[in-house]
């Protein structure tokens, strides 16, 4: 697909000719099924490095997003300068897999669903072990402002009460989230 694109590109003789071919591929490929069906479908998966997943992080980035519970932002923690023991920041389930387990859930089919992680500081990934969710998100959610939590809630696609909803719908309404983060 991309070397049929790139053939396309070559044909621009000018600027607007390139913009409007650009403009054009968009068209075609990102319609309202893309962002409200075929990408929602798509991130149903447990792949970290499928293309729909890493163009949610890149989105996290590119919005000068942070990680959840972070002051920092991504690119300030990614520094490849700096140097630490261990990751600054890893992938968290926001639905902890041992405490999925205690509910019957198991398999990383179901467990390890991209849906499920989220970005936080490796401390705060250890601190919040197999807690369950209703447990350790309001104590951490209650150390920052109204709109700090507003930020982070869109930028991690949280649906409203997300702590006490039920696994399968929670991944379901975050997913939708996940495509309105891409689309921004």
């Amino acid at each position: 697909m991309i070397t049929a694109d790139l053939r396309r590109f070559q044909e621009a003789k000018t600027a607007d000719d390139f913009v409007g071919l650009l403009d054009e591929i968009i068209h075609t490929q990102l319609t309202e099924d893309f962002w409200d069906v075929t990408l929602v479908d798509r991130l149903e998966t447990t792949a970290t490095n499928s293309r729909y997943n890493l163009a949610y992080h890149a989105s996290l980035n590119l919005l000068d997003a942070k990680p959840l519970f972070s002051k920092l932002k991504f690119h300030e923690i990614l520094d490849p300068g700096v140097n630490t023991p261990r990751n600054n920041i890893e992938q968290h389930h926001l639905f902890p897999k041992g405490y999925l387990s205690s509910l019957g859930i198991s398999g990383t089919r179901r467990t390890n669903q991209i849906a499920n992680y989220a970005f936080v500081e490796w401390r705060d990934n250890a601190e919040i072990g197999k807690a369950a969710p209703e447990i350790y998100f309001p104590d951490y959610s209650k150390e920052f402002s109204e709109s700090e939590n507003a930020e982070y809630s869109f930028w991690h696609s949280l649906p409203k009460n997300w702590f006490n909803m039920e696994y399968k719908e929670f991944l379901e309404e975050r997913r939708r989230l996940m495509c309105e983060v891409i689309k921004r």
